[in-house]
């Protein structure tokens, strides 16, 4: 049974479905539209806290000092005054708590922490990934004041929980809308790789009741033919007469595949101690977020899974991340099962004897965890190894640890194929120690051929560790999005134990875990080395772009991810600096004492980082005890040329430790952006594109409105289209997860506006859109009086049949590339699509746009330019 927080976001009923695996109560379709959560407000005895984000299927940490709290905080002065949470409680200097399943909605919650005397409220929000809300594509107007029109539910009948398509009728319509047009409404379903299904070839029109239904028995034969990934439904309605012009998308599934588990203990035998005990499901790909219940036999399950790689994770506040395995599902199961073994709360109940170490005690454990299922994954490789990692060391099936010269080395190799190898270990650090070093890397020989390529042999890897005041805690992630820029990531720190090892000896717990996903080659080595000194240096602990300027406005993730490509988009200058805003950054180092002269910011590319010539440190807010951050970092120039892809941020710091000047290692210092290590980079198109190629740019939108992807920008520098809107700087987005431009859209740098072809060959005539499409309204007209009054010349019908068919030639030809189309509605939809004039009167000499793709949709702003959202 799937665990799910109760909705506390006041919806529409229409809309209060659970996402995918969510909550199994009986809930209507969803509808356009949700309410946008309101952030709580402190009571006015408590004081408001800086708003943290939470992902579902977690366990959520926050450092009290980074609150301003202090350390000596226990669980008894914490309580949960909104949301629904397990666990919480404080350890290792952390408030922590466990969030339960995505159900398609964001929550919001609220902590309420006693301290000294005072209360204070912390306002975590828990964003969903897979939102199920309908999202009408709303966009901006030729002009930008005009006011936006009143969102339009589109009503749908027929999917089940957390928009899971079935064997029955499935139908679509608006309520009071007027009679549909069967020729221009249409419908699509998109597959996560981009495949797209025609569903106005399958649906029929009542016009008794003004709905489109797609027949159960066809909907059958649909579902035998779509994957078993993440859906994206789109779905366009108009008006017989076109002045109507409505398009929605929604993401949706099919069926999928049930996975049966039990968690075992190191001799295999069911663990039944953990009954009501909670798992995280969490897919690599599709954003899959489920929490499920373990029985009193140590068993669980998890129905209607996608086909995605998952990790398995048993949550634990105290302890995050210690019991895990990976279940790869293939897009042909249809039933897996895996095995989680279970090494006790804490890595000190294993069966090892302690070894004596110079620098304290170690002991560790080896275990394996396997998974099962009936469907094929990708052929087994016979490849050579990708990079020179470090060759692991020959450890014995029961063990993981090895001690040389006062050095503790566990590590966590995968064999296998789908199998989770574990090393879990203690360390007993002495009495009297001042401070130990921990280095944890994560080396991958599927870079860069197999990451890169982002293939099915995807690796998975996590540690954690527990009981090391102000060290690490926990990480997790699969190579195809931590290795994409880099063979081997590594964090390195050292930790001041002083305090903590007066009176007695400490002891932490690690866990470190790889599986080899797809086939047994090219392993995946998790290593985590112990000293129990430092060596005076200066790491970076952990980097992070924050997803909000300090306004409140969302950047670099677009909140709307129908739309909009999901991911992390981050603008990156070469020649054109926009300082209108930049992006919250914040970096933490140890030692704590060191004094920060220089920061410097760079990119990965080819696995090097090029760093700006900047010195940022004079941009912080704050630059002292372990942080240096920006509220508002305005990105500065990079001497580089763009790419494809993706890459990783990272930073550099200079300071001074015990009055010796040091220099963080800079691939080490990797900026995050939530989970993430990777972002996908956007360039100014207005620095690679000439004025002449642009429209609109009479009042220039604050930030420029070209940022745009390299993929994107290939494909429109041969071309000869007028384009305008692309991304905002930083995809800059209002609350709701408009673009700060005036669209639902455009928050991934793969969407353009272009202007109409202009009949006459090229994109600058009259007939190319400009102002509100007036002339191209007023040629039509002329047109249709030519015929009506059977002139011997008919120049303005010429002209009209010339603007069609370049058109309708135009978009056919683009369209393989993209995922959706708009045009406008009204007389360009009538001409366009039906071969007509305003009044449906058809145009001599032109027919129907029998080859118009599926993917185009007429739509209310679109009368001055057509919109296209290329594949990613």
């Amino acid at each position: 049974m799937d665990i799910v927080k109760k909705n506390l976001v006041a919806l529409s009923v229409a809309i209060a479905l659970s996402g995918c695996g969510g909550n199994n109560g009986d809930s209507p379709p969803p509808q356009s539209n949700p309410s946008t959560p309101t952030p709580p407000v402190a009571t006015p005895s408590a004081t408001l806290l800086p708003q943290q984000n939470a992902q579902y299927a977690d366990v959520f940490s926050v450092d009290l000092t980074d609150l301003g709290l202090p350390s000596t905080l226990t669980a008894s002065d914490l309580s949960v005054t909104s949301g629904n949470v397990r666990g919480l409680t404080v350890k290792d200097g952390q408030l922590r708590f466990i969030t339960l399943s995505d159900d398609g909605v964001d929550q919001d919650v609220v902590i309420r922490v006693t301290a000294n005397g005072q209360q204070f409220d912390l306002p975590v929000l828990v964003s969903s990934t897979r939102p199920i809300a309908i999202d009408e594509a709303v966009h901006a107007a030729e002009d930008p004041t005009a006011p936006l029109p009143a969102p339009t539910p589109l009503l749908v009948k027929g999917m089940g929980q957390g928009n899971t398509l079935t064997a029955t009728d499935l139908s679509f319509t608006i309520s009071g809308a007027p009679a549909f047009s069967v020729d221009s409404s249409s419908a699509t379903v998109e597959d996560r790789d981009g495949h797209i299904v025609n569903l106005a070839a399958l649906w029929t029109f009542d016009p008794a009741t003004n709905t489109f239904t797609i027949p159960a028995a066809k909907m059958a034969t649909l579902l035998t033919g779509l994957p078993n990934t993440s859906l994206t439904v789109s779905v366009g309605l108009v008006s017989e007469d076109g002045d109507y012009a409505k398009a929605y998308d929604f993401l949706a599934v099919k069926g999928g595949a049930t996975l049966t588990g039990s968690v075992v203990d190191i001799n295999g035998q069911p663990v039944t101690s953990l009954a009501g005990r909670l798992i995280g499901l969490r897919g690599a790909a599709d954003g899959v977020r489920r929490v499920v219940a373990i029985g009193a036999d140590g068993s669980f399950s998890a129905a209607n899974l996608l086909a995605d790689t998952y990790e398995a994770t048993i949550l634990d506040a105290e302890f995050p991340g210690f019991n895990s395995a990976t279940i790869p599902i293939y897009p042909t199961t249809t039933a897996a099962s895996v095995t989680i073994t279970y090494t006790g709360d804490n890595a000190t109940k294993t069966t090892q004897a302690a070894k004596s170490v110079s620098g304290g005690k170690a002991t560790a454990t080896r275990t394996t965890s396997t998974t099962t299922q009936n469907g094929s994954g990708p052929a087994s490789r016979n490849a050579a190894p990708q990079q020179n990692m470090l060759q692991p060391f020959a450890a014995t099936p029961s063990t993981c640890e090895t001690v040389s010269d006062n050095v503790s080395v566990f590590q966590a190799i995968a064999a296998q194929k789908d199998q989770t190898i574990s090393c879990n270990g203690t360390v007993t650090v002495p009495q009297g120690t001042s401070n130990v070093s921990l280095s944890i890397s994560v080396a991958t020989d599927e870079y860069p051929t197999y990451t890169t390529s982002q293939s099915q042999y995807n690796d998975t890897w996590s540690y954690s560790v527990s009981g090391l005041p102000g060290g690490a805690t926990s990480a997790s992630g699969s190579v195809n999005t931590s290795h994409y820029t880099q063979g081997t990531i590594t964090k390195t720190q050292c930790v001041d134990v002083s305090t903590y090892t007066k009176s007695g000896p400490l002891t932490f717990q690690l866990a470190l875990a790889a599986t080899n996903v797809g086939d047994s080659a090219l392993p995946t080595i998790v290593t985590a080395t112990y000293k129990p000194s430092c060596d005076g240096s200066l790491s970076v602990t952990r980097a992070d772009f924050g997803t909000k300027l300090p306004d409140g406005s969302p950047v670099i993730k677009p909140i709307k991810t129908t739309g909009n490509l999901p991911g992390s988009y981050v603008s990156l200058p070469i020649a054109t600096v926009k300082t209108d805003w930049g992006v919250p950054l914040t970096v933490k180092y140890q030692p704590k004492e060191a004094k920060i002269t220089k920061a410097r910011i760079g990119v990965l590319v080819g696995g090097q980082p090029v760093w700006a010539a900047d010195d940022i440190l004079p941009k912080a807010s704050k630059n002292g005890a372990g942080v240096v951050s920006f509220a508002n970092l305005v990105m500065p120039a990079f001497a580089l040329q763009r790419f494809t892809g993706k890459t990783t941020f990272v930073v550099e710091l200079t300071g001074t430790v015990d009055g010796k000047e040091v220099t963080s290692k800079g691939k080490e210092g990797v900026v995050y952006v939530g989970s993430d290590s990777t972002v996908t980079p956007m360039f100014f198109g207005g620095e690679f594109v000439g004025a002449a190629r642009r429209y609109g740019q009479g009042s220039p939108d604050a930030g420029g409105d070209s940022w745009i992807v390299d993929k994107a920008l290939t494909w429109i520098l041969p071309k000869s289209y007028l384009f305008n809107d692309v991304s905002a700087l930083h995809v800059k987005q209002t609350a709701t997860g408009r673009s700060v431009m005036g669209h639902s859209g455009h928050s991934d740098g793969h969407q353009l506006d272009l202007r109409y072809a202009d009949g006459l060959g090229g994109f600058t005539g009259a007939l190319n859109g400009d102002g509100e499409a007036q002339a191209i309204a007023n040629t039509l007209n002329a047109a249709k009086q030519e015929v009506a009054s059977n002139a011997a010349q008919k120049p303005k019908l010429a002209l009209v049949t010339k603007w069609i068919n370049d058109n309708r030639a135009m978009i056919e030809a683009e369209a393989p590339g993209a995922r959706r189309i708009y045009i406008g509605k009204s007389f360009i939809e009538k001409a366009l699509i039906s071969g007509a004039f305003a009044d449906g009167t058809p145009i001599p000499g032109v027919t129907k746009w029998t080859n118009k793709p599926a993917i185009v949709k007429p739509e209310d702003a679109h009368m001055h330019h057509w919109h296209i959202s290329l594949q990613q």
